[in-house]
């Protein structure tokens, strides 16, 4: 049993092997359950009772009042496939929304959709946000209303952030969050991702990687809870929402962390979304991309949409950057056709290296 800040710094850390084999059964009755796959892909059952729901709907509220907005206000989901079924039709009614997938050959069609259904909102996945935008500003079309646009899930840069704004003519925020505790930071009007659950001890662990302790929670015990995620925080003097720490960096999945040279040498993945955010920032581009480790020492490049100087460009003025900032030599080759998986999308794959 944890009861001091101390006894909680000896406390072990809570991996999902461990959490789903002897903590994830609820220790008392609880109404509500989620159940997630997660971006490490190991499913994991979440139970609340009502007044821990009623916390997370709380501090979801409280971030979405920042961005002018309410939680039960009319929302467009940016998300995959819409589940069918009379189940899922009645859950979004209940929830005022509705589910979008605005990519492939119904892109135009589900964008025309969404332009219809008149959301205050956008939430979603930034890959598909990115598509969505793009549409809305080749049509030259607009969403009536729309006040704010809210990515989650997936790893977005500046430019491209930038870009949401401009093609949907209204702010844009990012939210970092897991099924577990919901909302645990949230971005600011100045570009700050505040923590916002009083609730939630966030701890930078070893390598960084994210621990959170959920100091409320009786249906289920979650001390020291490894979501996989590496993190670095700052104090900020901003106090516009939430507390005065914000999560200052925010990187994908530890396994995922670093680009293997033909030489077995290692330099940080992140180099790669620093480097597309000046290439587009030069070249007044946007587009998503990933990188995926082949074997040491070579990348494959996808684009979506192809970059408007060409995907080799993009590969060529990779190499370059990358030898000059780290003086590794890798070779980047080109995937025509990039890869249109459903799943939550990041930057960097590492290969079995």
């Amino acid at each position: 049993m944890i009861s001091t800040l101390q006894g909680l710094e000896k406390a072990p850390i809570l991996t999902k092997k461990d959490f789903i084999q002897s903590g994830s059964t609820p220790r008392q009755k609880a109404r509500f359950h989620r159940h997630t796959a997660g971006s490490s892909g190991t499913p994991t059952d979440v139970w609340l009772n009502r007044n821990e729901l009623g916390r997370m709907l709380g501090v979801r509220d409280y971030c979405y009042r920042h961005c002018g907005i309410r939680v039960g206000d009319r929302e467009g989901r940016i998300w995959g496939r819409p589940e069918r079924g009379l189940k899922s039709i009645i859950k979004q009614f209940l929830l005022n929304r509705q589910v979008f997938h605005p990519s492939g050959r119904f892109l135009k069609e589900e964008v025309e959709r969404l332009i219809q259904w008149r959301p205050t909102y956008l939430y979603g996945y930034a890959s598909l946000l990115l598509e969505c935008a793009q549409e809305v500003e080749r049509s030259e079309r607009s969403i009536p209303g729309l006040k704010c646009v809210i990515v989650t899930a997936e790893t977005i840069i500046p430019s491209q952030k930038a870009f949401l704004g401009r093609a949907f003519n209204c702010s844009v925020h990012e939210e970092y969050g897991a099924s577990e505790f919901d909302i645990i930071a949230f971005e600011c009007g100045d570009g700050h991702r505040h923590l916002v659950n009083p609730w939630l001890i966030i701890e930078s662990g070893p390598e960084a990687q994210a621990l959170v302790t959920d100091v409320s929670r009786k249906t289920q015990s979650l001390i020291r809870y490894e979501l996989g995620d590496v993190l670095q925080m700052n104090s900020t003097e901003c106090h516009s929402l939430g507390d005065h720490q914000v999560i200052s960096v925010l990187e994908g999945r530890l396994s995922n962390q670093f680009a293997v040279t033909a030489q077995s040498e290692k330099f940080h993945a992140v180099e790669f979304g620093h480097i597309i955010e000046r290439y587009q920032s030069d070249f007044g581009d946007v587009f998503q991309f990933t990188f995926i480790q082949d074997v040491p020492g070579r990348f494959r490049l996808e684009c979506s949409p192809i970059p408007e100087q060409g995907i080799e460009v993009v590969a060529r003025y990779v190499e370059d950057m990358i030898l000059r900032k780290t003086g590794y030599s890798i070779q980047v080759i080109t995937n025509k056709e990039p890869n249109r998986s459903e799943k939550k999308k990041t930057y960097f794959v590492a290969g079995d290296t």
